[in-house]
């Protein structure tokens, strides 16, 4: 007979991106107009931090994120990664506009703690 064992297990990931916003194009108005459509965003602080989750949920190389659109992401070193939607090549008119994303870390810590369930 084979015992069976259930294990809770608690997985903790940290990613830590630089997120650049033009305040000039995410000004008091858009941010009220996405606030409308997406969420809560009272200013470019809250909003970068909106999309740091978004990027650390769907990962970096998700070609698509909601509210956003393709993001201008950065790698490690710099250099800009290409924005595709599906096979097609977007070019810098179709990016989202006064945003930014440079990856500074992703996945590289990640802790586990480990319960087992009575």
């Amino acid at each position: 007979m084979m015992s069976k064992k259930k294990y809770k297990v608690e997985v903790t990931r940290i990613d830590v991106f630089e997120v650049e916003i033009d305040e000039a194009i995410w000004n008091k108005e858009e941010l009220e107009s996405f606030s409308k459509t997406f969420w809560e965003v009272k200013d470019s602080k809250m909003l970068a931090e909106k999309i740091a989750v978004e990027i650390s949920r769907d990962g970096s190389d998700s070609e698509y994120f909601e509210g956003f659109g393709c993001i201008q992401m950065l790698n490690y070193n710099g250099s800009k990664r290409t924005c595709f939607s599906g096979s097609t090549i977007l070019s810098e008119d179709e990016v989202t506009k006064g945003i930014q994303v440079r990856i500074v870390s992703e996945g590289e810590d990640i802790d586990t703690f480990t319960n087992l369930v009575n």
